[in-house]
């Protein structure tokens, strides 16, 4: 029997997206477990991701650095968690590491081939069959939460002062539009990105065939150079300007009615806003893993896990699809 009143430890020291999804732990713990603390280890690349976010009491960095890393598990350990929750959905020797050096009196993660065994080990589902929410769904169920298949959602909301600073380009994109689509054109690897005229042909064709809406293209403040080529001379078609934090972006992106997105964290943040989304992926195995959950998607695999070969005319046909559904 787990105690009412806990305090706890998730580990989630990757990617933004990684993160992102585990929101949907954070919303069932602290709905059905009200007594429990949670803390969080996040890492260099997603530390800020849940900087606004109350269900945290109190963020820990891990960021590779071996001394960095001996302070932090000394400051863990002061801490004297009562339970730790390994959300990493793959064998992490950090994880492991620290859940053997913590002590804590319950560990709760997926089972692993290297043989560690947590006290409540979670066997995981088939990649290639199941998608990462019911994976994590699977965690919560072993900690003695009711969470049926399909119920997980992620959960995000951007501050108040976020919201305020897209506010006036919202306004500006949506005058004399019926809707916004937001084509997010980067990702978290070079050999994400479908190519710059890739996203022109597909732009210039939606965009003639609907000119009741406005396209935005979004980028990473590092990729606005090749942002601005993409939207160049096109009718119909934003440019997205540069925003300060993760927290402006998703604020951004909440605004959008549609999204096209090769990048998974922009996915789950459509997860989280209920957005329709065609979403681009290598593999069918990442699109059945990643792609937007208990919302309206399609997705456009890429031949051969080659972004470049993924044809204009397979993403304006996903396109297609999901705005005929629009109300």
């Amino acid at each position: 029997m787990l105690p009412a009143h806990a305090r706890v430890l998730l580990l989630r020291h990757d990617r933004i997206g990684d993160a992102i999804v585990s929101t949907c732990v954070l919303e069932v713990l602290s709905k059905q477990r009200p007594g429990w603390k949670l803390d969080m280890v996040l890492g260099k690349e997603n530390q800020h991701v849940l900087d606004g976010d109350t269900r945290v009491d109190r963020r820990w960095l891990y960021d590779k650095n071996p001394l960095a890393t001996i302070r932090l598990v000394r400051k863990l350990q002061a801490q004297r968690y009562d339970i730790v929750l390994d959300l990493m959905d793959h064998a992490s020797t950090t994880s492991m590491a620290l859940v053997r050096l913590l002590e804590p009196a319950v560990t709760v993660g997926f089972q692993n081939p290297r043989g560690y065994l947590y006290d409540l080990p979670v066997p995981p589902r088939a990649r290639k069959l199941t998608h990462v929410m019911d994976r994590l769904g699977d965690l919560l169920a072993a900690l003695g939460c009711a969470v049926p298949e399909g119920s997980p959602r992620v959960s995000y909301q951007p501050s108040a002062e976020s919201r305020e600073f897209v506010t006036p380009m919202l306004q500006e994109w949506r005058a004399g539009a019926a809707w916004i689509c937001g084509v997010n054109t980067s990702a978290g690897s070079a050999s994400r990105y479908w190519g710059t005229e890739n996203y022109r042909a597909f732009l210039g064709t939606a965009a003639a065939e609907s000119p009741e809406g406005r396209f935005v293209v979004l980028a990473h403040p590092s990729d606005a150079p090749r942002a601005a080529r993409i939207a160049e001379g096109m009718r119909g078609v934003s440019l997205g300007l540069s925003v300060p934090s993760f927290d402006s972006f998703a604020a951004l992106v909440q605004g959008m009615d549609f999204l096209v997105t090769p990048d998974t964290s922009v996915v789950h943040l459509a997860s989280a806003f209920g957005i329709p989304a065609v979403a681009l992926f290598a593999s069918g195995i990442k699109a059945v893993n990643w792609a937007p959950y208990a919302t309206p998607h399609r997705s456009v695999i890429a031949p051969a896990e080659d972004f470049q070969r993924i044809e204009p005319a397979a993403v304006l046909q996903a396109w297609r699809s999901i705005l005929a559904e629009r109300p």
